[in-house]
C-alpha cells in the first residue's frame, strides 16, 4: 500500500491536469455544439463531461483510501468506497446517457433539427479532440495500473472509447452536411448507447466486488502451487478472495500436522505471503487459517519391561524400560501394525535421558507415547515437540492401544513422578 501511495503523490499533479483536460474539453465541445446547432457534438461532449466525472470521483476515492488507515471496526480499509462509488457512477451515467443524449437524439430524428451551421469546424474539433483524448487516455491507464485502482481503469478505457467516438462524431458531421442525412441523430443514439454499456460494465464489477462474489481459477491454482512449493508438510483446504477495486484479499485455510511446532509454522506462513504478495502484484494482504491435520495412521511408542509384541507388558516408570516398542496405529480402519521394537535409551544423567528419549522418539517419527509414569523433565520435552503423552489404563500394550483407538486415553499431567 506504501508503494501505491507513492506512486498516488507523484502522479498527482499529472492526474489534476488530465481531469482539467477532459472538463474543459467537455464544455468546449457543448458549446460549440449549441453555437454551430450540432447535436452529435453536444452528444459527444456529455460523453466527455461523463469521464471528467468518473475522473473526479476516482481521484477523491483514492485520496480518502490512503488517507483513512485500516482500523479495528475497518480491518480492511476503505477500499470498498471505490466499489460503491462506481456502482453509484455507473447509475449516474446510465440516466444521464438515456435522458441527455439518446432521448433529446430520437426527438430531433423524429421531428427533425437544424443543420450544422459549421460543420468543418465542428469535425475539426471532433477529430482533434479524438487525437487527444488518445494520448490522455494511454496516460491515465499508466498511472491506473501503478494505483491499482478499477475506477481510474475504467476511466481511461472510458476516455479511449470516446476518443473513438469523437472519430465517428466527426466523420457524421461531415456526412450529415454533404449527403443530408440525419447522422448525427443516428451517432448521437450510438454514444448514448456507447457510454450505457460502459457503465453497465463497471457496475456489474463493483456489484460482484461488493458482494465478494469473484473467483479466478487461474489465480487460485498459482496460490496453491506456491503453498505446496514452500512446505511439503502443509495441505491447502480452501483459498477464498475478496475483491476491492483491482485489489485482492486472499483468506487460505491450511492443515498442519500436530506435530509441526507453532514457531515453525510461523516462519512457513511469512514465506508463502511474501512469495504471494511477490509473485502476485494485486493481493493485498494474505490471512492464513491454519486446522490440525488428523492424520489416519497414528504413530505410538510404548516402552516395554517385559514380553513381546502386543503382549508385552509395560513398566511404573517410561525411563525404566528395557525396550521401546514403536506401533503404526489406523485410526480409520483400526489396524495395528507393529513397526519397530528397539532398546530403550539409558544414560545416568536425567537430563540426558530425556534428552536421548526425545531424540529417539523424533528420529521415528512418533505422535504419542502411553506410558504408565513419566518424568517431569520427559514430558516437558516431548510435549514441547508436540509428542502426546497419553496415560496407560493398564500394563497390557494391547489393551491400551485398543484404548487408543477408541479415544479412551487421558493426556498425561506434566508431573507425572520422578525418575
Amino acid at each position: 500500500m506504501a508503494l501505491r501511495q507513492e506512486y498516488f503523490i507523484r502522479s498527482r499533479r499529472t492526474l489534476v491536469i488530465l481531469i482539467a483536460y477532459i472538463l474543459a474539453l467537455a464544455i468546449f465541445k457543448w458549446l460549440l455544439g449549441i453555437i454551430f446547432s450540432s447535436i452529435a457534438l453536444r452528444a459527444d461532449a456529455i460523453s466527455t463531461l461523463s469521464d471528467s466525472v468518473m475522473a473526479v470521483t476516482a481521484f477523491v476515492s483514492i485520496y480518502v483510501m490512503f488517507r483513512f488507515k485500516p482500523s479495528k471496526t475497518t480491518p480492511y480499509g476503505l477500499y470498498k468506497l471505490e466499489d460503491l462509488l462506481t456502482l453509484s457512477l455507473a447509475a449516474l451515467l446510465f440516466g444521464i446517457s438515456t435522458v441527455f443524449i439518446i432521448w433529446p437524439s430520437v426527438l430531433a430524428i423524429v421531428k427533425g433539427y437544424t443543420p450544422n451551421k459549421n460543420f468543418i469546424l465542428t469535425s475539426l474539433i471532433a477529430f482533434s479532440s479524438s487525437f487527444i483524448s488518445l494520448i490522455f487516455a494511454q496516460k491515465l491507464k499508466r498511472i491506473s495500473e501503478d494505483l491499482e485502482t478499477s475506477m481510474l481503469m475504467l476511466g481511461a478505457k472510458d476516455l479511449e472509447v470516446d476518443s473513438y467516438v469523437s472519430m465517428v462524431v466527426g466523420i457524421s458531421i461531415i456526412l450529415d452536411a454533404i449527403l443530408g442525412i440525419p447522422l448525427e441523430g443516428i451517432v448521437s443514439i450510438f454514444v448514448g448507447a456507447v457510454v450505457i454499456v460502459m457503465a453497465i460494465l463497471g457496475g456489474r464489477i463493483s456489484v460482484l466486488n461488493l458482494l465478494d462474489a469473484w473467483y479466478d481459477e487461474a489465480l487460485e491454482k498459482k496460490i496453491i502451487n506456491i503453498v505446496l512449493n514452500e512446505s511439503k508438510l502443509l495441505r491447502v483446504r480452501q483459498v477464498r478472495f475478496r475483491r476491492a477495486g483491482n485489489l485482492i484479499f486472499c483468506n487460505i485455510r491450511l492443515l498442519a500436522p500436530e506435530e509441526l511446532r507453532l514457531e515453525a509454522i510461523d516462519d512457513i506462513l511469512e514465506d508463502i505471503e511474501t512469495k504471494i504478495k511477490k509473485e502476485i502484484d494485486a493481493v493485498e494482504d494474505v490471512v492464513f487459517e491454519v486446522e490440525p491435520l488428523e492424520e489416519d495412521v497414528v504413530v505410538c511408542a510404548i516402552p516395554i519391561a517385559s514380553g513381546s509384541g502386543l503382549d508385552a507388558k509395560l513398566p511404573r516408570m517410561f525411563e525404566d524400560a528395557k525396550e521401546i516398542a514403536i506401533f503404526e496405529v489406523n485410526l480409520r480402519t483400526g489396524q495395528i501394525k507393529l513397526r519397530r521394537i528397539a532398546k530403550a535409551p539409558r544414560h545416568k544423567n536425567i537430563r540426558k535421558r530425556a534428552v536421548a528419549i526425545w531424540r529417539f522418539l523424533m528420529q521415528n517419527d512418533v505422535d504419542c507415547v502411553i506410558t504408565n509414569e513419566i518424568s517431569d523433565i520427559t514430558c516437558t520435552l516431548l510435549e514441547a515437540y508436540s509428542i502426546d503423552v497419553y496415560m496407560a489404563k493398564s500394563d497390557n500394550v494391547k489393551e491400551n492401544l485398543e484404548a487408543l483407538k477408541r479415544d479412551e486415553l487421558e493426556e498425561a499431567e506434566k508431573y507425572m513422578g520422578q525418575a
